[in-house]
């Protein structure tokens, strides 16, 4: 059974992948959402569809909410390359152990341009920005299984025009061999579609529309026992791309843990702490990736506190 599951995992990953290849076509909006929003996204180069804390599994897998203990907050700021924001908060909450909900806002900008005539006279500021806001639950179905789903709503704004949409993810995860290895996937972005109009602000204004690319992705995640090490690998594809991308992470005294990760759109490194304070726990952590071709890189902060 064991090694019938292994296989299981290995051969959905590449059907997933394979799948994804020929999904259809959709527009580049809501890139913001995959950019790096906390530290383990840098550190661990995104490679957490498999296994990843409740705290950002509406960015890689809604299912894994479910393990939260109790109550959490959360909140992450990115510094980007070219001066580009990036700022998330999220919350989560256990009903009973067997379901989980959560809520999360993630908003990204780039501050500073100024708005010139063609002369160069200086007559005001560009505001460019885009926001989610994403609810996530998840329900236990069997031991060491559970499903989830993301209902999100993403609006992007460019000068003085917005477009919004509404979609959805789904995904699941599955923990087997006494829990030592994990097998995760999920679909991400059905049916979601912004409307643009530009008529109202331009003599020639246009309406159009563009679909965030339908997104599929698969991991695994091996857990050692009694070794506190986690070794994650993933595969992502959709009409415009295909990454893959393989990280590690131990734990030092279960207090303080070092990750590094390297993947198809560049490598990255970050620590973490966390503590306890009676039901009360927190963690603080720092995260660096390198994207290729981005000579500057990212930083990122991300912050959490739990109740037991």
């Amino acid at each position: 059974m064991t090694g019938k599951g292994f296989i299981f995992s290995l051969a959905a990953i590449l059907a997933i992948s394979s799948a994804t290849l020929s999904a259809t076509i959709g527009g580049q909006t809501g890139a913001f959402l995959r950019l790096p929003l906390s530290y383990d996204d840098a550190r661990l180069a995104y490679t957490y569809i498999a296994s990843c804390k409740p705290q950002t599994a509406f960015l890689y897998n809604p299912s894994e909410i479910l393990n939260t203990e109790n109550l959490f907050f959360s909140g992450h700021t990115s510094l980007l390359s070219l001066e580009r924001r990036l700022f998330g908060f999220s919350t989560g909450y256990n009903i009973r152990g067997d379901a989980a909900v959560g809520l999360a806002l993630v908003s990204a900008g780039v501050s500073d341009v100024d708005e010139r005539t063609r002369s160069g006279v200086k007559i005001g500021e560009v505001q460019n920005g885009e926001f989610a806001c994403i609810f996530t639950f998840s329900k236990k179905v069997i031991r060491d299984m559970a499903v989830g789903g993301n209902m999100k709503y993403v609006q992007s704004s460019i000068e003085n025009v917005t477009a919004y949409g509404v979609g959805f993810d789904i995904g699941f995860y599955y923990r087997f061999l006494k829990r030592q290895l994990a097998f995760g996937a999920v679909l991400k972005n059905i049916d979601v579609k912004q409307s643009w109009d530009s008529s109202p602000y331009y003599g020639r204004g246009i309406c159009s529309t563009e679909s965030l690319p339908l997104t599929a992705a698969a991991g695994v995640g091996l857990f050692p026992k009694d070794i506190p090490l986690s070794i994650l690998f993933n595969v992502e594809g959709n009409s415009y791309c295909f990454n893959w991308g393989g990280g590690v992470e131990y734990s030092l005294f279960d207090m303080v843990s070092l990750g590094a990760g390297y993947s198809s759109r560049g490598f990255g490194a970050g620590i973490g702490a966390k503590t306890s304070f009676g039901r009360f726990s927190g963690e603080v952590g720092y995260g660096y990736f390198q994207r290729k071709n981005d000579p500057e890189g990212s930083h990122i902060l991300s912050f959490s506190f739990g109740l037991k």
